[in-house]
C-alpha cells in the first residue's frame, strides 16, 4: 500500500467523518502541505469543478479519500498565471 494511503487511513481513524470534512472543504490543500513534508517532490493538482486540490506522487493522485484518477480539467497549480498557492494557504475548513 502506498504511504500516501497509510497516511490518510492513519488520519481518517480519528475521526473519519471530521477529517474528511476538514480536508475536502477547505483543507485540501493543507492535506497536499502535509503530504508534501513525506514527499517533498510532491505536485498539487486543482480541480477547478469541484474546488478541491489532488497531490501527484510519482505519477498517482491522491486526497484524503484515497486515490484518484487524473482529469483533464485539473491544472498544476504552480503553473497558474495567477498565484493560486498563495490564496490556497488561506484556505481553511470551518467547522459547520
Amino acid at each position: 500500500m502506498h504511504k500516501a494511503l497509510q497516511i490518510s487511513q492513519c488520519l481518517r481513524k480519528v475521526n473519519n467523518d471530521l477529517v474528511v470534512d476538514m480536508f475536502t472543504q477547505g483543507g485540501c490543500y493543507q492535506y497536499h502541505k502535509m503530504l508534501k513534508v513525506v514527499f517533498p517532490n510532491a505536485i498539487a493538482w486543482y480541480d477547478p469543478i469541484e474546488a478541491h486540490v489532488y497531490t501527484e506522487i510519482d505519477g498517482r493522485y491522491f486526497d484524503i479519500k484515497g486515490e484518484h484518477k487524473f482529469r483533464e480539467n485539473w491544472f498544476k497549480m504552480d503553473d497558474f498565471k495567477v498565484d493560486f498557492t498563495k490564496k490556497a494557504e488561506n484556505w481553511r475548513y470551518e467547522r459547520r
